[in-house]
């Protein structure tokens, strides 16, 4: 027993902690960068993957373009559904509708915008002229067996004076008007293309490519974690008699609440839980390659057709990591939740004659 052992003080207690952490974060980050890192990457094509996902990028916005959702402006950008909407009413007063054989070229010249990907050219077009008997901005006519939307004559009279110049109330309000509903509807028909089978199938495709890097160059990060963590909190505390090296450097000890010097299986309980704790280091890995957007994306496992990213468990455990500070801090023998659980604590020397006489001299 370590009769002459105490509870450190607060300040000794972090720096205990911090020198473990310290310890295992930086051993882990380089051997991943210089080890674990390469191993995973060729393991997992990621430069191969890195361009497949951008062709897949790429295959997304030339299907957007070619159904007419999005519309290349003069740097080759998609443009906003407001751009689209004033490319639309330029080209429909300029009546340009129909090329030099005779099929729509302007697709988004009409009110309504409904296709399909598995559709022909044709049949698209065909599709998205139909327009409502009802509506108050269009009127339609046979044309082809089709039922072609147009502007009724008044919206097309007010529209071409505001383009014109002609400013005023009712010209604003028409404006406004055929603006607001040509948006919403094309908005909508890119929601809708959102959730087609082209669109649902490419983004898969995406996504499995994301995670096969994500496991690849993750894996070998957790594995590295682990095996320092297992080091530094196992089996150098083995040897040690439950001292870490941040005991070592801090000269505080390990102890129980009796001040004996912890078994086996609370070494080993403690352990398990820094390793739990602590498994956000294994997400700053792929942070610090992958950038946090990715990383945020790379599952850790999966219950049933639950995904839980790596990233949601690593943010959750960094908020009980803010708990445990507040525990650190407040609780009777600055306990961690391992040393709770173990009945364990971070011990300082404590000078019993010293403090028998000032205690004498007190009494004086």
């Amino acid at each position: 027993m370590y009769s002459d052992y105490g509870k450190a003080s607060v300040g000794r207690r972090y720096l205990t902690g911090f020198i473990d952490l310290i310890l295992v974060f930086t051993l882990s980050i380089i051997f991943y960068l210089f080890v674990g890192y390469p191993i995973g990457k060729s393991s997992c094509d990621f430069d191969e993957n890195v361009l497949y996902q951008k062709q897949l990028t790429l295959d997304i916005y030339e299907h957007m373009y070619e159904t007419r959702l999005y519309v290349k402006g003069s740097n080759d950008e998609a443009l906003g559904a407001k751009e689209i909407y004033d490319l639309y009413v330029k080209e429909l007063l300029d009546n340009q509708e129909k090329d030099e054989n005779g099929d729509y070229k302007n697709m988004f010249a009409y009110y309504y915008i409904n296709y399909a990907q598995s559709m022909s050219v044709s049949q698209f077009n065909n599709e998205i002229l139909k327009i409502d008997t009802e509506d108050s901005l269009f009127t339609y006519r046979n044309g082809n067996s089709n039922l072609v939307g147009t502007l009724k004559s008044e919206i097309y009279s007010l529209i071409n004076q505001y383009t014109s110049g002609v400013i005023n109330e009712e010209t604003d309000n028409a404006n406004n008007k055929l603006s607001y509903h040509f948006q919403k509807q094309w908005l909508q028909a890119v929601e809708k293309e959102k959730n087609s089978e082209f669109m649902v199938d490419i983004v898969k495709k995406f996504n499995d490519s994301l995670y096969k890097q994500g496991y690849g160059i993750g894996i070998p990060a957790i594995i590295i974690y682990a095996i320092f963590m297992i080091i530094f909190t196992l089996i150098i505390p083995l040897c040690l008699k439950g001292d870490t090296l941040g005991n070592k450097i801090a000269h505080t000890k390990t102890l129980t609440i009796k001040n004996t010097r912890p078994k086996a299986i609370a070494i080993c309980v403690r352990s398990l839980i820094l390793v739990i704790m602590n498994i956000y280091i294994s997400f700053v890995c792929l942070m610090m390659i992958t950038g946090i957007e990715n990383a945020c994306k790379v599952p850790l496992f999966q219950i049933g057709d639950k995904v839980i990213p790596l990233a949601t468990v690593s943010f959750t455990l960094i908020l009980l990591g803010l708990v445990n500070l507040f525990m650190l801090s407040f609780n009777k023998r600055h306990q961690s939740y391992g040393e709770l659980i173990t009945s364990t604590y971070c011990s300082d020397y404590v000078n019993i004659e010293k403090i028998s006489e000032e205690n004498a001299i007190k009494e004086r």
